[in-house]
């Protein structure tokens, strides 16, 4: 054993013999007790370190969440919308998200949510034009494009100061977004956490008189009958 390499039946007898295993002995405790004192406060940092498990971890502000929708003023009297604006490259005329307003309706209804909003213009991110699209790959990377204006996947993706730990979207696009980034790079910074919350349906759109509306009603309905609808649910969500 470690406090008895001879094993049983071989103590020491001479005094040099137990001055060797006193000493020995004594430096088994210390490299113990060294280790253990090292690693505690490491184990006890890691688990009190607080992490996004869903968007209930947003309420109180802890992180901030990147969402698209305008930019505003959260330090005036009367501010035009509810929670703490972070920043973001959004601007005032940009059009509030489903997710945007959804975040305002909860703080309304709850004084306890404060979340901490940064505002973006869109999903996706542009190049420094503002209008060609700047597509996350194996060989193009926003966080390395000089004057990209970043979408809120790559904001939170790229944690850079004006960034956010945390985003809200569509399930279906965000699903549909991590899987098509793993599936470019093998390697996908970003993942969802928690369940999906505030449901919603989808629906498409047709002139009143288009001839493709009992086409597609049927097809959907019939995709659904023969449970291709969950498969596909399975296969990207």
């Amino acid at each position: 054993s470690a406090f008895d390499p001879g094993g049983p039946g071989k103590a020491p007898v001479t005094i040099g013999g137990k001055l060797f295993m006193i000493g020995h002995w004594l430096f088994v405790v210390i490299i113990a007790a060294s280790y253990t004192g090292a690693i505690g406060p490491y184990l006890s940092d890691t688990s009190s370190t607080p992490f996004i498990s869903g968007v209930d971890s947003l309420y109180g502000g802890a992180f901030s969440v990147a969402v698209r929708g305008p930019t505003f003023d959260s330090n005036v009297d009367a501010p035009k919308y509810l929670g703490v604006h972070k920043g973001g490259n959004s601007n005032k005329e940009v059009e509030p998200s489903s997710q945007w307003k959804y975040l305002q309706a909860v703080m309304r209804s709850d004084q306890a949510a404060k979340f901490q909003l940064v505002s973006t213009q869109r999903m996706e991110s542009r190049f420094k034009d503002g209008t060609t699209p700047l597509i996350y790959s194996k060989d193009t990377d926003p966080c390395r494009v000089s004057g990209a204006v970043l979408g809120a996947y790559d904001l939170v993706m790229c944690g850079k100061d004006d960034g956010a730990d945390a985003l809200i979207a569509d399930a279906p696009s965000a699903f549909y977004e991590l899987n098509r980034r793993y599936n470019e790079t093998k390697d996908c910074r970003l993942l969802a956490a928690g369940s999906q919350f505030a449901p919603s349906g989808f629906g498409m759109g047709f002139p009143k008189t288009s001839p493709f509306v009992d086409p597609v009603s049927y097809a959907v309905q019939e995709a659904a009958s023969r449970a291709r609808v969950a498969e596909l649910k399975e296969e990207y969500m």
